[in-house]
């Protein structure tokens, strides 16, 4: 099997622009399909549990897979995105580097796991359930969600990896887009088997899904590194240095965990089971209707760097203009459809008793649609080198945002806690999208070109 930077003929010299641009294309359609079957399959997953758990265990649910997400971002630190940079910048720097690397960094995410699993098993969740849960997780409820969380951690480091090697294909079969594939498919089964079965039932699924998909993972990523990378290429280097390298890319997922899942913690500190589990339904839904944001990112970030580095800025700032502009539109659509037929898409999808979160609905939906309007400034600005300023105003806007859901949760309830995430998400992305027009001069919002071109204020 030849290495992944290797051009036509099997020789080590660089792809020719044909092929560059066919591999920029492939991966933009690795990233988009792996994006469609996560955030699609996702939602199915949500219905199929509501439905089959009603909304109190439902509740419940979604507090403990939230916890998960949250605690194997923490136990991974940052390695996947580390993964990307240094195995591609590996296999830039010339043949066999790159393996050296990406066993490295699978390496230490598996210990990682192993030193983690304990403490989450022995406190960490224990000490979230009891004060997010009332401590109604059981013993073996806990270590279930302990050993997914692992699992998980493992399981997207190797996905990663493979993203590195520029092997898209098998970044989104073993990414979130395989594994969420499998939960569909294990939560299906179970669910049309066993009608009696419960919340265990369904989160034992989930630990099984995750340890399939991060076993085939690491047995994938192990066959390829045997056949593209020769033993002692580069020395290994330390753990503490690897780790430093990753904690800025754990800083920007914190942050982004904090935008989008973090109020549901909120809610479920301050509320019951029951709204927890009308707000989870909610926020799943409006999530929907960021989707034309979240695809023109998988889209536009290659072209955003090659257009970038060529100069070419005033075509970049109307390809940007007219992409959000035709993408706003179809958010708008949808949070018309959303406000006029919330409580029925709620009672449809999720089960009747889920309809009376229809406002909630409404709330979450306008900051999805300001994402769709203004969701391209983050991306804008970390390619095009101000990674740090986007970095800090993500940090920022988090803080600001988490605080003040806790305060809106406290006086107002879940519908409180809705309305300070919409506007942190509205604020956050209308910041971003402003600095990156002030400090790159390139305009990512709606009907920008159309000043550019009459006012030439991108030369």
């Amino acid at each position: 099997m030849t290495g992944p930077m290797l051009g036509a003929g099997g020789t080590n010299r660089p792809a020719s622009d044909g092929t560059g641009r066919r591999a920029v294309s492939f991966a933009a359609a690795a990233g988009l399909g792996a994006q469609a079957v996560t955030i699609g399959g996702g939602l199915v997953a949500q219905v199929i549990v509501a439905r089959h758990l009603g909304t109190a265990d439902f509740g419940v649910y979604s507090i403990a897979t939230t916890l998960t997400y949250l605690f194997a971002v923490v136990l991974r630190f940052g390695l996947h995105g580390l993964a990307v940079r240094s195995v591609a910048q590996a296999a830039a720097s010339g043949p066999g580097t790159e393996g050296a690397v990406a066993r490295h960094l699978a390496v230490l995410s598996g210990r990682i796991a192993l030193v983690g699993l304990p403490l989450l098993g022995l406190a960490v969740i224990p000490l979230a359930g009891s004060l997010l849960l009332s401590g109604r997780l059981d013993g073996e409820t806990i270590w279930v969600l302990s050993a997914t969380i692992s699992l998980e951690a493992v399981r997207f480091v190797c996905s990663e990896c493979f993203r590195g090697l520029h092997r898209q294909g098998m970044a989104a079969a073993f990414g979130n887009a395989g594994r969420t594939l499998a939960f569909v498919a294990l939560v299906a089964a179970v669910v049309l088997v066993g009608d009696e079965s419960g919340l265990d039932v369904v989160l034992m699924v989930a630990l099984v899904a995750s340890a399939v998909s991060a076993v085939v993972a690491a047995t994938a990523l192990r066959r390829v590194l045997r056949c593209t990378t020769p033993a002692g290429v580069v020395a290994e280097p330390t753990a503490r240095g690897t780790l430093r390298q990753g904690s800025p890319f754990l800083a920007a997922e914190l942050c982004a965990f904090t935008i989008a899942l973090g109020d549901v913690l909120v809610v479920g500190y301050f509320a019951s089971d029951v709204d927890v589990a009308l707000y989870a339904a909610a926020s799943r839904a409006a999530s929907m209707l960021a989707i034309p944001a979240t695809i023109l990112v998988g889209l536009l970030s290659p072209l955003i760097a090659s257009m970038w580095a060529r100069g070419e800025r005033v075509a970049l700032q109307r390809l940007l203009s007219r992409m959000v502009t035709i993408s706003g539109g179809v958010g708008l659509v949808g949070l018309l459809g959303v406000v006029l037929l919330g409580g029925w898409v709620l009672s449809t999808l999720f089960g009747p008793d889920f309809a009376a979160g229809s406002t909630v609905l409404t709330v979450l939906a306008l900051g999805a649609t300001a994402n769709v309007f203004f969701g391209q400034g983050f991306q804008l600005l970390i390619l095009c080198g101000r990674a740090r300023t986007a970095t800090s105003i993500m940090v920022t806007f988090s803080a600001m945002t988490i605080a003040a859901e806790i305060v809106a949760a406290a006086r107002w309830g879940i519908l409180g806690v809705a309305a300070a995430s919409a506007a942190g998400v509205a604020l956050q992305q209308f910041c971003l999208t402003i600095i990156a027009k002030r400090t790159i001069g390139i305009g990512a919002y709606p009907f920008a070109g159309v000043r550019n071109r009459y006012l030439g204020e991108v030369s």
